[in-house]
């Protein structure tokens, strides 16, 4: 039976071998926010609450779906190719396969109808690119592919940068207006992700969007940006009550996502770890990777007396 350290460990040997391993644990300049990210994680701890527990249930809607798990992947999509041919595919079949939701990043693959046509409902997050015409053609070729949902990287208007280097394509931050325009040419549920500060959340809200994705972005953004349960308080009270928020950066357990789901998020995304999977035993190795952080968080549940999603919150945990 394959387990977590299974698949980490192989999954990192692989990408080693493959040359690329320093890139994918990369962090902007310092690599500050690598580290604070866990060290977050590490200051709460939880409740045991034991006594007339219930095993809990990790259903969760979103987008007008049913999930069996509110563990999804982070959208990802340049380093996949790389690690093993028709990947997108691969990762695709694993998601579907543990009933979860696929994210895509830049590059937009050219075969995305094919990798919608999979089961698992995806969404493709775009960039800011200068050329601004550029966004609404790759929001166009997602809906007509099929896509469940489509967004921007809101925090990648001056380009990512990680190994040293500025990545991706030619950007520049949008404003207010921009946003809402693209908004208005799809109709798909529109995410903004990198949303990182009460300031940038009372902006969103001006732009009509209900789904954000609290992120810094994995640190490949800016070097010394806080922790998404830094901050996810007030974002919570900047935000409309309808408006549904998902979460990433450094989330590796169970126990990670319960603490996700405490500060406010509805969904966690997975990235780091995916490419592991991926690496290590292709379309199992995400499907495994994805039940196993998922059969954490319902024992985890479980033995703090929560029994389901919508029951958890800030009374299970402690800071220490």
């Amino acid at each position: 039976m394959l387990t977590y350290k299974d698949i980490m460990e192989k999954g990192k040997e692989r990408i080693k071998e493959l040359g690329f391993y320093d890139l994918v644990i990369a962090g902007v300049e310092t690599e500050f926010v690598l580290k604070h990210n866990r060290d977050v994680f590490d200051r709460f701890v939880f409740e045991q609450a034991v006594l007339n527990a219930e095993f809990a249930q990790t259903t969760v809607e979103m987008f007008g779906k049913v999930f069996e798990t509110p563990v999804m992947t982070a959208a990802i999509t340049s380093p996949i190719p790389q690690i093993t041919e028709n990947g997108l595919l691969k990762e695709a079949v694993g998601v579907t396969k543990a009933g979860s939701m696929m994210w895509l990043g830049w590059v937009q693959p050219k075969n995305l109808d094919a990798i919608v046509k999979i089961g698992a409902p995806v969404g493709q997050i775009v960039k800011p690119f200068k050329n601004r015409k550029t966004i609404f053609e790759a929001i166009d070729f997602a809906e007509k592919s099929g896509v469940t949902a489509v967004g921007i990287d809101v925090d990648s208007g001056a380009r990512t940068k990680y190994g040293g280097l500025l990545r991706g394509p030619e950007s520049a931050p949008l404003t207010v207006k921009e946003i809402r325009d693209i908004f208005s040419v799809t109709s798909r549920p529109f995410v903004l992700k990198g949303i990182l500060s009460k300031r940038d959340a009372v902006e969103a809200m001006k732009c009509g969007v209900k789904y954000i994705i609290v992120s810094n972005h994995g640190a490949h953004t800016l070097d010394y940006l806080p922790h998404p349960l830094e901050v996810l308080p007030e974002i919570l009270e900047a935000v409309d009550e309808d408006t549904k928020i998902l979460v990433d950066s450094g989330f590796r357990r169970g126990s990670d996502v319960l603490k996700g789901l405490v500060f406010g998020a509805e969904a966690v995304m997975i990235g780091r770890p995916i490419l592991y999977a991926l690496a290590a035993y292709e379309s199992k190795g995400v499907e495994v990777l994805i039940k196993t952080i998922t059969a954490e968080l319902q024992r985890i549940m479980t033995m703090t007396g929560v029994k389901d999603i919508s029951q958890i919150d800030e009374k299970i945990i402690r800071r220490i």
